[in-house]
C-alpha cells in the first residue's frame, strides 16, 4: 500500500514536469500569460507536503518529499 505522503509526492513530481512544460512555451512566447492557476494549483500540493513531512515516519518518502521541495524551490526560482 502507498503512503498518502509518497501519493502526493508522484501527484507532485508529475505537476512539476507539466508546469515546467507549460512554462516553456510561456518562455518561449507562444503563451501570453505565464500559467499562474497551475502553479497556485501546485504551491498548494507542496504545502500540503510540507506539512506531512514533519509527522512522516518512513524515511524513504521523507527524503522524496524533502527532494521535491527543493526541486520546487530551484523550479520556482527559474521561473520567477
Amino acid at each position: 500500500m502507498i503512503s498518502p505522503l509518497k501519493a502526493d509526492v508522484e501527484k507532485a513530481t508529475r505537476e512539476i514536469d507539466a508546469l515546467n512544460r507549460l512554462y516553456n512555451v510561456y518562455f518561449q512566447g507562444g503563451e501570453e500569460d505565464p500559467p499562474r492557476q497551475e502553479r497556485k494549483n501546485l504551491d498548494t500540493i507542496v504545502g500540503k507536503i510540507k506539512t506531512q513531512i514533519a509527522s512522516a515516519t518512513n524515511a524513504s518518502d521523507k527524503f522524496q518529499a524533502n527532494a521535491l521541495h527543493t526541486r520546487y524551490q530551484t523550479m520556482t526560482t527559474k521561473w520567477d
